[in-house]
């Protein structure tokens, strides 16, 4: 059996942190609906102290307009 390798870029960014919210609550089974997950995203991005080379307002725009359109 083949194992999909993984890829994981040296330095997280802002095109990377949207692609994750793009696709979260749509991996495999969830406990919570798509809107409670992302509602938690937004919720723990307030607490969130590193960002690294993520631009916070743009991912939390972005975040904010997915929840606006569930």
């Amino acid at each position: 059996m083949s194992r999909k390798r993984i890829i994981k870029p040296e330095v997280w960014t802002t095109e990377n942190e949207i692609s994750y919210l793009s696709g979260i609550g749509t991996w495999g089974k969830v406990a919570h609906s798509r809107k409670e997950i992302l509602q938690g995203y937004i919720d723990s991005a307030l607490r969130r102290d590193d960002w690294g080379e993520v631009d916070r307002d743009t991912v939390r725009s972005y975040a904010l307009e997915m929840l606006r359109d569930l």
